[in-house]
């Protein structure tokens, strides 16, 4: 099956070009891939390293594996997946703005703009 080029419009190159290499080089189906863009948009939002992409395509190239084996439907399990990404990228998300408030105290103090000790 010759994969289909066109993708969804706003779609940014690294994405695209995820989504081609599933599909050429993987032989991933067009009817999982199609349901990846969200995902990889997300994630290519986070601006991954090259070794984080090539984890990601390994897991979707495993999970797309997994389910031809089970006869399960890839769309299926394609919103599991992608489901469980987003809510780690989410966790990442949260503990990345948690470490920026701890980072934005340390910069205060030794700044000399933090308020001196509470006193009670």
């Amino acid at each position: 099956m010759a994969p289909c080029l066109l993708y969804p419009t706003g779609m940014s190159r690294s994405s695209r070009k995820m989504l081609q290499l599933l599909e050429v080089q993987y032989g991933v189906d067009r009817g999982f891939t199609e349901h990846l863009a969200p995902l990889l948009e997300r994630f290519a939002a986070s601006e991954p390293s090259a070794e984080e992409w090539d984890h990601l395509v390994k897991g979707l190239v495993a999970a797309y594996r997994a389910c031809q084996r089970r006869g399960a439907e890839p769309q299926d399990e394609v919103k599991v997946l992608a489901g469980d990404v987003a809510s780690e990228l989410q966790k990442i998300e949260e503990s990345l703005k948690v470490l920026g408030v701890y980072l934005m105290r340390i910069q205060q103090r030794l700044s000399g703009d933090a308020p001196g000790p509470l006193l009670h």
